[in-house]
């Protein structure tokens, strides 16, 4: 699942293209600008749209900004932990450890490339919203974290990566992933170099964990 995830989210929406428009110009906006930096003049200015039609479909800024994290967190969400828990599984069944770390790599930074402004503004929100980190951790941390213990557990019974305390593993692995990937999303980088990224944080993961011969 690498397309545009906002794209696909306003897909599957019940509104008007001037909507579309409106919260594609809004999130644009809110995730390079700032939420309070962004004005209604900007946003209808930025979606082509009369200044009174954003007002009319979206009484407030914090209604627009509802309108694009709600159906995020409620549809897509899902659908995306879903769809990298299927990756998860099909990857252990196929390759080595070392080859299994550089696919989700490949994989997840990639993501993370093809969506940034969005991952960027989802992250602001969930950083001022108790309730939106709390969904986060329910359906992302919480599966996730679950399927890599599944995939860890395997790999060992098959003696290929250490009989170490699960959480160490855990916590190494995922500690890995997430040094590359938040340096983007809280925009002190602009993308994140795949290959390079996905070489590295393999080879040294592979190193790390695997059982020495």
């Amino acid at each position: 699942m690498q397309e545009n995830l906002f794209e696909s989210m306003l897909a599957g929406l019940q509104i008007t293209d001037k909507q579309k428009a409106v919260l594609r110009a809004s999130m644009e906006l809110f995730s390079k600008k700032g939420f309070d930096q962004t004005s209604t003049k900007d946003i209808a200015k930025a979606a082509g749209v009369a200044e009174g039609t954003v007002y009319k479909n979206y009484k407030t800024k914090q209604a627009i900004l509802d309108a694009i994290i709600d159906p995020f967190i409620e549809n897509n969400i899902p659908l995306m932990v879903q769809d990298f828990k299927n990756k998860m599984t099909k990857f252990a069944e196929e390759l080595t450890v070392k080859e299994y770390f550089k696919a989700i790599a490949v994989d997840r930074f990639t993501m993370i490339n093809n969506n940034t402004l969005l991952l960027r503004l989802l992250f602001r929100t969930i950083l001022a919203r108790n309730e939106a980190k709390d969904v986060i951790t329910d359906r992302i941390l919480v599966f996730i974290f679950g399927d890599f213990e599944k995939v860890v557990k395997q790999y060992q019974n098959r003696r290929l990566i250490e009989k170490r305390p699960l959480a160490d593993i855990l916590h190494i692995i995922l500690g890995s992933y997430i040094s590359y990937a938040m340096p983007v999303i809280y925009g002190l980088k602009e993308k994140i170099d795949v290959e390079h990224a996905a070489d590295n944080l393999s080879y040294f993961l592979d190193r790390a964990v695997r059982v020495k011969k």
